[in-house]
């Protein structure tokens, strides 16, 4: 059974930040096809997608371990419900990615992403695939972990448009197909112009969020 994993640190804290990209991305999914968490489970709150418009159903996934430790939760949900590696769609922030693009990625190395340093550690396997939340990187004066641990400043609506169309792309996963989902979704997704290219920022940084 396909998941959609969204990552991010569990607690009021850390509520709203850049670095819970990937639960509100999942929060936003839940909300859209009026499905609720079941909090019965030790490691993660799973909402189930059933049978129907969606084919054959699907998973919604939070960990409840820190964001460096997520791999612990897909790991046990893997032996739990049968679930292959390659059948996890994970959704998280990157600073790698200019505020206002997403990305989707078939698989590949972490790209320093603690959470996804995490995931591949206990799964044993990069191959799972990535939905990737441009944050930008922090002005020079900020440090990364302050960074990615504090609210976003843009302008709301940018905001709302980015976390909706992260939902859109996963969903488009399920009923298109990774590939033509790429092919959609890789690309600029705000308001206004930020003075970025279309293609986006995707250069190496010193730390692509992870924290």
């Amino acid at each position: 059974m396909r998941c959609i994993v969204g990552l991010g640190n569990p607690g009021k804290k850390y509520e709203n930040t850049r670095h819970n990209s990937g639960f509100m991305v999942v929060d936003r999914l839940a909300g859209r096809l009026g499905v609720s968490w079941d909090p019965s489970l030790r490691y993660a709150l799973v909402a189930t997608v059933p049978r129907g418009a969606w084919g054959d159903g699907f998973l919604l996934v939070r960990p409840l371990f820190f964001m460096n430790e997520s791999g612990k939760a897909l790991a046990s949900l893997s032996l739990d419900r049968l679930i292959y590696p390659w059948e996890f769609i994970v959704v998280h922030d990157d600073m790698d990615i200019s505020f206002g693009f997403i990305r989707i990625k078939r698989n590949g190395s972490s790209g320093g992403h603690r959470g996804v340093e995490s995931i591949i550690s206990c799964l044993g396997t990069e191959e799972f695939i990535r939905v990737r939340v441009g944050i930008g990187r922090p002005p020079k004066n900020i440090e990364p972990r302050d960074y990615v641990l504090s609210p976003f400043e843009e302008d709301p609506r940018a905001v709302e448009m980015l976390l909706d169309r992260a939902a859109d792309a996963c969903l488009d996963i399920l009923t298109l197909g990774v590939d033509p989902a790429m092919s959609r979704h890789n690309r600029r997704a705000t308001l206004g112009d930020s003075g970025v290219s279309e293609e986006g920022n995707e250069g190496p940084s010193e730390n692509a969020g992870g924290i």
